[in-house]
């Protein structure tokens, strides 16, 4: 079953199924800020009806929380030293551009 055929209710509890709209903008942003090399994202449904994308490698955790085409913000960490980023994505593209280097390796 793909993320899109998620019912009501598909956690057993009240989730929202995903929203066209939701897979329709990660959809976006993944083309408009991964490279080539970057690595495929785990795809998370969220309850809300939302899409997270997460990443946890070169010691970074980042997530991109889609909760509608316009509401998108992002919560990144270096593990280890403290460094914590969680901001809405509007304004902050470069920051995450950044972030997203950082999981490749670069």
């Amino acid at each position: 079953m793909s993320l899109l055929e998620l019912p009501a209710g598909w956690n057993s509890y009240s989730a929202k199924p995903i929203e066209l709209r939701n897979a329709g903008r990660a959809i976006q942003l993944l083309s408009e800020f991964l490279e080539p090399d970057t690595p495929s994202p785990a795809v998370i449904p969220t309850v809300r009806g939302g899409i997270q994308l997460e990443w946890h490698r070169e010691g970074v955790n980042l997530e991109i929380y889609i909760e509608s085409p316009d509401d998108v913000s992002f919560f990144a960490e270096r593990i280890g030293c403290g460094e914590i980023c969680e901001t809405p994505l509007a304004g902050h593209e470069d920051e995450l551009k950044s972030w997203l280097k950082r999981i490749t390796g670069r």
